[in-house]
């Protein structure tokens, strides 16, 4: 499972024998420990967070309409969420470190 797909809030159950027998009997496995995926992924959670930020950021909202008037701006608002959650990932999965210092001249 890809980190993007991974919970961000899994949970842990001690389900009752008759939760086991009856996952068993659906064809899942289903343990006492096992980890239950259920809710948002880290890749929909940090999408969400960053369309929270574009949607309350009206001077964006505003840059948004004016560099892409054909689109609706909650579709371009919406891909730009998720193309930072993405990216985002990859950072942490990679570990690289972009050096945003900002270098002076001298002179």
């Amino acid at each position: 499972m890809n980190n993007s797909d991974k919970p961000c809030y899994p949970i842990r159950i001690n389900p009752s024998m008759e939760a086991i027998q009856k996952a068993a009997s659906d064809g899942r496995n289903l343990e006492p420990g096992n980890v239950v995926y259920t809710g948002l992924t880290k890749r929909e959670d940090f999408a969400k967070a960053a369309m929270q930020g574009i949607l309350s950021n009206d001077t964006l909202l505003n840059l948004i309409n004016k560099k892409h008037p054909d689109f609706d701006v909650f579709t371009v608002a919406a891909a730009s969420a998720v193309k930072a959650a993405d990216q985002l990932l990859e950072q942490l999965e990679t570990g690289d470190r972009l050096d945003l210092s900002i270098q002076h001249k001298e002179g």
